[in-house]
């Protein structure tokens, strides 16, 4: 198992502070900064080779302690949305930002990933949070508690480089192409 980077409980918690306020509240269970949104989002959404992602839901409580997860995130606005950026040992780049919530409670993210070519991929992610019952085993018994999961409801892929608008108005997703 990697070792985690320690910061202070005061980074930390000014690191939640400060994505949860620029992001409308992204992740509600994000707790000192210990889960990697990035990350997370970029699990459900597959690998840019693969046709689709073959995962499609993320205990987030259990992530908030996986190394899988871990790292540092930097935030910085473009086109007057805020983004949530990581990179990865191996050279990807991977940003997020929010949309908006569908009546229905569907969470919509665009992102954009690059792996340090020219290309950089652009798509539209659905994604619902839900309440699930897990069973773990503390002191010989099986105990049930709740945790939070990702779920994965659909993606809209937009290609190499967009240069276009993203709006959801409502249940509808407004996609004006690259010009």
């Amino acid at each position: 198992m990697r070792k985690r980077p320690q910061g202070s409980q005061s980074d930390l918690l000014r690191a939640r502070e400060r994505h949860t306020t620029l992001c409308d509240g992204f992740w509600a269970i994000l707790r000192l900064g210990a889960i990697h949104p990035s990350l997370v989002v970029r699990e459900l959404l597959g690998d840019v080779c693969d046709r689709r992602g073959v995962i499609s839901a993320i205990d987030l409580d259990l992530a908030e302690t996986s190394d899988r997860f871990y790292g540092p995130i930097s935030t910085g606005e473009f086109k007057g949305k805020i983004w949530n950026t990581t990179k990865t040992a191996d050279g990807l780049r991977f940003s997020y930002t929010y949309l908006g919530r569908a009546p229905s409670g569907t969470e919509v993210r665009m992102t954009q990933e690059g792996g340090g070519g020219s290309g950089v991929f652009t798509n539209v992610l659905l994604l619902a949070t839900e309440s699930r019952v897990v069973h773990e085993w503390n002191s010989g018994e099986l105990e049930p508690k709740l945790h939070q999961v990702l779920r994965f409801v659909g993606s809209v892929p937009l290609g190499d480089r967009f240069s276009g608008e993203v709006r959801l108005y409502g249940m509808s997703l407004r996609v004006d192409r690259s010009r």
